[in-house]
């Protein structure tokens, strides 16, 4: 078992280093990140942050393509995070992580507000079947830690369900105080096979994992200062996840 951890930079930066040092479009890199000027450095950055259709160089798709075959026989499983706000976390150790019911969460939310109207007309305004097709039956997931505690998505671990929150929002201050006050914050470190990566997610996300540690290793390599720089990035699973893959 070869694990990516995308915090960690010991299980990738000497990993990326050899698969560029080894490839034929290397020699490229070494000279983008040798030069003063950062434009050539910046469309190699572009190439591999960018959707593939918008590539238009064939040096820098073929690379691209071979750095996810490198990752794939390199690693087997990746490091995910999953943030919320359970009432009882021993149960999600010894059960494992459970796609959402929205539909249950909706039924839920109106004993737990006490207010039947404000939560059908909020998931009729904000939400609706739309926000049903997207977000039942799946379980959200961080790429890396620091990704999951920025201010932008901290409110999963500060009041849970997004859809308990964001009826909470309409019923004001009381609601939201009351929402916070339920369950423990909870930030669980699993284990996703890459098999899954684009089996059993909404969107490919395999690349984004093989990807995202070269622009790391790109970034370092040009900016040491910035070797602080968080990788981004969220993705939904559409399966449960069996205790075994909870590490933490």
């Amino acid at each position: 078992m070869n694990i990516l951890d995308l915090d960690d930079p010991s299980t990738w930066y000497k990993t990326y280093k050899k698969i560029v040092k080894d490839d034929p479009f290397g020699i490229f890199i070494e000279n983008a990140l040798s030069q003063k000027a950062d434009d050539e450095l910046n469309n190699i950055f572009q190439a591999l942050e960018n959707r593939v259709e918008t590539i238009e160089s064939e040096e820098l798709l073929s690379f691209r393509q071979r750095c996810c075959e490198s990752f794939k026989k390199i690693y087997t499983d990746v490091i995910a995070y999953h943030a919320c706000r359970p009432k009882n976390v021993q149960s999600y150790l010894s059960e494992g992580i459970i796609p959402a019911d929205t539909k249950k969460l909706i039924e839920e939310a109106k004993i737990f507000f006490n207010d039947e109207e404000t939560v059908i007309k909020t998931f009729k305004d904000i939400m609706g079947q739309q926000y049903l097709d997207h977000g039942s039956n799946k379980i959200g997931f961080f790429m890396s830690r620091t990704g999951s505690l920025e201010p932008g998505y901290s409110h999963y671990l500060e009041y849970g369900s997004e859809l308990f929150q964001c009826i909470a929002n309409r019923l004001g201050e009381k609601a939201l105080q009351k929402l916070s006050n339920q369950g423990t914050p909870t930030l669980f470190r699993c284990v996703i096979p890459v098999s899954w990566l684009d089996e059993f997610t909404t969107f490919p996300m395999l690349h984004s994992y093989a990807l995202s540690p070269l622009v790391q290793f790109l970034t370092r390599s040009r900016w040491p200062e910035k070797s602080d720089d968080f990788i981004r990035g969220a993705f939904l699973l559409k399966r449960s996840l069996p205790k075994e893959h909870i590490i933490d």
